[in-house]
């Protein structure tokens, strides 16, 4: 049985536990894709930008849109939303589920329990964004199963000097 909460401080080691560990897969395809030289200029130390920035989401002022999912008491997923107030438009931001317990509907009912909430807050309008390469396949599988529409193509380009 799942059950999905907003974040105490308890939970901040379990979500940079996740996210490292969703997320390094990702990060590997990046430097493969750049090349090693490049990659460590975009991301130069990427586990400590990723950690600070999840840090500044668990301040108490971001905390009432940071959800954790768990399951059988251990988190093994997490979810931020970014809502502004007086905004009918949000963006599902930094979100992942644990790999080990991906394939079971997780990511699925942690997006609609996120719908509901921002149902609730009066949103209307809901962006996610994810890469465009092969690490990002599940991701967007799971947007587009999620019911969000194809986006505006993305590319990006770097340039070593």
């Amino acid at each position: 049985m799942l059950e999905i909460r907003k974040v105490n401080g308890d939970d901040l080691k379990s979500v940079l536990h996740i996210a490292v560990k969703a997320f390094t897969p990702i990060h590997e395809s990046f430097r493969i894709l750049l090349g090693a030289s490049v990659f460590t200029m975009v991301y130069p130390n990427w586990i400590e930008s990723q950690n600070n920035y999840i840090k500044e989401l668990f301040l108490d002022h971001n905390k009432d849109n940071f959800f954790v999912v768990e399951k059988d008491g251990k988190i093994v997923a997490f979810i931020s939303l970014l809502l502004e107030e007086g905004k009918d438009k949000a963006e599902i931001g930094i979100n992942a589920v644990n790999p080990d317990y991906s394939g079971q509907g997780i990511g699925m009912q942690m997006y609609e329990y996120a719908f509901n909430y921002m149902k609730s807050k009066g949103i209307k309008l809901v962006e996610v964004s994810t890469g465009g390469d092969d690490s990002h396949i599940a991701a967007r599988n799971t947007y587009k199963k999620a019911g969000f529409t194809a986006s505006l193509p993305l590319v990006k380009f770097y340039k070593q000097l």
